[in-house]
């Protein structure tokens, strides 16, 4: 049945082991885009950490960095200031991100994303 399968989902969900374990880090290059506002010209400057599932998932990325970086500053230069401000909008942004990649990935699967630097200015 549906029902149970969703229960299996928690299930591993709330195991230790999920949160503590973290799977392969490929950090890409700073990011520097400017954000849709209405008060002139902001920019936001991210460093990040995609979160990987597979090893032999980094040839791939190697190869589709240009294609990456093209999504994810597309999806940056989209958000307005008070969008990515709070909590839940950065979230939204990860889940965005982790989204668009995965559709163009074959390998392995893109877990995470991790912001190590954000800033507006």
């Amino acid at each position: 049945s549906e029902g149970h399968a969703e229960e299996n989902t928690e299930a591993s969900y709330a195991s230790n082991e999920s949160l503590t374990e973290v799977g392969l880090m490929y950090p890409l290059d700073t990011f520097t885009v400017n954000l849709l506002s209405e008060s002139g010209r902001r920019y936001l400057k991210v460093e990040m950490n995609l979160e990987i599932e597979g090893e032999e998932l980094s040839p791939e990325l190697d190869t589709k960095k240009p294609v990456f970086r093209d999504i994810i500053i597309r999806i940056l230069s989209s958000k307005s200031l008070e969008e990515i401000s709070t909590i839940k909008g950065k979230e939204k942004l990860k889940e965005q991100i982790v989204e668009e990649l995965n559709m163009r990935l074959k390998d392995g699967k893109v877990k995470n994303v991790y912001f190590t630097d954000f800033v507006v200015q």
